[in-house]
């Protein structure tokens, strides 16, 4: 259904208009990942965001390019200078909108100004900037001519060589900094590269040994580029300090011996690979333990093993490779495994590589040499997978929840200032029929607001201890849903609904109840192959079989499908039993039988093979409870409104004062304090979440101040908040519509 929703495809360049125009493109779906990217060849290749990358805090260093991306998936297009790789460009950032005209996502074009740049560049600014790059680089950075004679000379070449500019400049880098036995080596490849324009070690990085001014010699990591100019050509090298991480590599060695002690103590095993220039093995030599995990595996490099499964084999290559060129610090890696008889198992493998090889035939002088030998362990982690999907789940869950409990506070506030202004409208007589239609499609989009907030709140949240419990209008729960299903029904599937007119009152979770009801009415649809009738019907029901003869609302969902085998219909509610492959969790079922009981109700399941399908849900009938004597009063005069959002606060006075209430309204604790010198308010209505001190603090010292138990109405959105256990206090959660609110606040002044 999304793809129907979609713009069309975002351009991309055929390849020769694509080489030949200075110009990018990409765009990205609403999350900021990158859909597409098109463009010159190798710009693309040279930093332009590429497809499957995503732009956001973590990844995006280009704060102007990140903040023009927001703005677009906010619905704004915005011009920004970014540097993408090497080169300059012009971004110009649009939201990608549906034909609904939702925004979906980004369309980015960037134009190269890099040329331009450098023409409007004069000598003077270009040597600044270079002498800023020399002195702010991490490394030593030394220029030298043909002849070896230094020209630059950096703060931080100062620093690992203990020369002065004033001193190193002038001189020869075999006069300062390489060693004297590297000497004739270096003199020998400047003039082969003179005479050939051939370097071994141009253009790539290594690792030597330098010499600093004591003549103390040290492991560094060197790169050298030659760079033609006007004068002349020069050369350009990049140097670091490597004594730390060699030595780091050379306490490796004895990582073995504790690790085959350690392994005594795992069911884990061992492996140590002898390996060549290339990352094949010479020579492998594996325990038991190894060879019972890989099979005939064991022996050969990660790469290259048959069994591992096709959707990890590209990461568990990436990690051996990273490792053995001295990218990341050791191979370190969890992947699936075929094993014979079809079943998956997980595999986790770590290792590192401790050895040094002597010296390469082919290596030039100096050279320090790489280690060859990689020794590692792995073990068999299936049962551990397991367990450790479960927590993971529970992790996201947690951390989505923090976020959306801001977004669904934020957002209800929206919501119900636009529910609340809908309201506001249909009051006005004679408005004319395409006004209420409109009027009705801000409705469905409330709902459909609505219920993407309780979702989230309900997915990131689902042990949360605090229902939102309430008397359901089942009349309205029904409209909202169908509502919202009629999109993901589609149109070849008949829904027909059902009402009980005086169906019983239940006191349930609202959003939850919806949300099972989606899930039933989804899953009908998938029964039938998206084709085929559905029947929703709310009843009251007494079961026959219950000795005390209790009774329930029933929320029913029947589809004409396929139906369930016996086998099929005794797993059906079971976690994790699905029939739809990879396509389902095997939750849904689960999920919705746990809040039902959560409710005291039950699930009643009932299906026949060519038949269809009804799945029930039994909620207890609630009894009523007695009013509360301290909430109903002579009748509505003064209203106090505290809420400090500035679209619901006028809102609210507006309707109250529509019913027939005298308002006086505030923004925070501190406001009302003094606003009930003047002003003694028959009940107060606060938001929760007042800046400064909260809505129940304050409530509690203004009841204090007027001095008598005033009826207090709380507004939050905060699934968090209990209503504080106080004479004469009720709760209305956001968002809510504005006749509700009204009649609640009518109703605690009133008989």
């Amino acid at each position: 259904m999304a793809d129907d929703m979609r713009s069309e495809r975002p351009v991309v360049l055929e390849g020769g208009l694509r080489e030949a125009l200075p110009l990018v493109f990409w765009s990205t779906d609403a999350t900021g990942l990158v859909e597409s990217s098109s463009g010159p060849e190798a710009q693309t290749r040279s930093g332009i965001p590429q497809v499957g990358s995503r732009i956001d805090d973590r990844t995006t260093s280009d704060s102007g390019l990140l903040s023009a991306t927001r703005a677009g998936l906010e619905g704004r297009t915005v011009t920004t200078e970014s540097t993408l790789g090497e080169r300059v460009y012009s971004v110009t950032i649009g939201p990608r909108r549906s034909e609904t005209g939702t925004v979906i996502g980004t369309t980015a074009v960037g134009i190269d100004l890099t040329e331009l740049h450098s023409a409007r560049r004069d000598l003077a600014a270009r040597d600044e900037q270079l002498q800023t790059l020399m002195e702010t680089a991490l490394d030593a950075l030394i220029t030298c001519d043909t002849r070896s004679t230094i020209i630059g000379w950096n703060h931080e070449a100062e620093k690992i060589f203990g020369w002065t500019r004033e001193e190193a400049v002038g001189q020869t880098l075999t006069e300062t900094i390489i060693p004297p036995d590297l000497r004739g080596a270096h003199s020998a490849g400047m003039k082969r590269y003179l005479e050939s324009g051939e370097g071994p070690v141009l253009g790539r990085r290594i690792e030597i040994e330098a010499v600093d001014r004591s003549g103390r010699r040290f492991p560094v990591e060197l790169g050298i580029n030659p760079i033609p100019t006007s004068a002349g050509l020069m050369f350009s090298a990049f140097i670091r300090d490597i004594t730390e991480r060699v030595g780091q590599e050379q306490r490796l060695l004895g990582s073995e011996y504790r690790l085959r002690n350690a392994l005594a103590a795992m069911k884990a095993g061992a492996w140590d690979y002898r390996l060549d220039a290339d990352g094949m093995i010479i020579e492998a030599i594996t325990d038991d333990r190894t060879r019972e995990i890989l099979g005939d595996d064991a022996a050969v490099p990660p790469a290259g093993r048959t069994r591992i499964h096709d959707a990890d084999r590209a990461e568990v290559a990436k990690a051996w490779s990273e490792h053995l060129a001295g990218e990341v610090s050791r191979y370190a890696v969890e992947y699936r495994r075929i094993v014979d008889d079809g079943d998956v198992v997980w595999v986790r493998e770590l290792g590192s590589l401790v050895e040094i090889e002597e010296d390469e035939a082919d290596a030039f002088a100096g050279q320090l040499r790489r280690p060859r030998r990689m020794i590692g362990v792995v073990e068999d982690v299936t049962s551990a997978k397991l367990l450790e999907a479960s927590l993971l789940d529970a992790r996201k869950l947690e951390a989505v929840g923090t976020v959306a409990s801001q977004f669904a506070h934020d957002l209800n506030n929206m919501l119900t200032a636009i529910s609340g202004h809908v309201s506001l409208a249909e009051i006005v007589d004679g408005l004319p029929d395409r006004v209420r239609t409109s009027l009705d499609v801000i409705k469905g989009a409330v709902t459909r607001g609505r219920a993407i907030t309780q979702n989230m709140l309900q997915l990131s949240r689902p042990h949360a201890s605090g229902r939102r419990a309430g008397q359901i209008d089942c009349r309205r729960l029904v409209e909202e849903t169908t509502r919202l299903a009629a999109p993901m029904l589609g149109n070849d599937i008949a829904l027909e609904v059902e009402i009980q007119p005086d169906s019983p009152p239940v006191i349930v979770d609202g959003g939850q109840v919806q949300q099972a009801i989606l899930n039933l009415l989804i899953n009908a649809r998938d029964a039938m192959d998206g084709r085929g009738a559905i029947r929703l019907s709310i009843h009251e029901f007494q079961d026959s079989d219950d000795l005390i003869g209790a009774r329930y609302l029933a929320i029913e969902v029947a589809d004409d499908g396929p139906g369930m085998s016996p086998e099929v219909l005794e797993k059906a509610a079971m976690p994790f039993y699905t029939t739809k492959g990879n396509k389902g969790t095997g939750l849904g079922l689960s999920m919705i039988e746990g809040l039902v009981r959560a409710e005291g109700g039950r699930l009643v399941i009932e299906s026949s093979e060519g038949v269809g399908t009804v799945i029930r849900m039994l909620f207890p009938v609630a009894v009523r409870p007695p009013r509360d004597p301290t909430w109903s009063k002579s009748e509505v005069r003064r209203v106090l409104v505290v809420e400090d959002h500035p679209l619901l606060r006028p809102m609210l006075g507006e309707a109250l004062s529509h019913a027939g209430c005298e308002v006086d309204s505030c923004a925070d604790g501190e406001a009302a304090m003094a606003a009930i010198a003047e002003f003694t308010p028959d009940i107060l209505v606060i938001d929760v979440n007042l800046p400064g001190v909260r809505g129940d603090q304050v409530a509690q010292q203004l009841r204090e101040r007027i001095g008598r138990q005033v009826p207090v109405l709380f507004i939050t959105g905060n699934n968090d908040f209990e209503l504080p256990d106080w004479p004469s206090v009720r709760l209305i959660r956001k968002p809510f519509e504005l006749p509700d609110f009204t009649k609640m606040v009518l109703g605690s002044l009133s008989n």
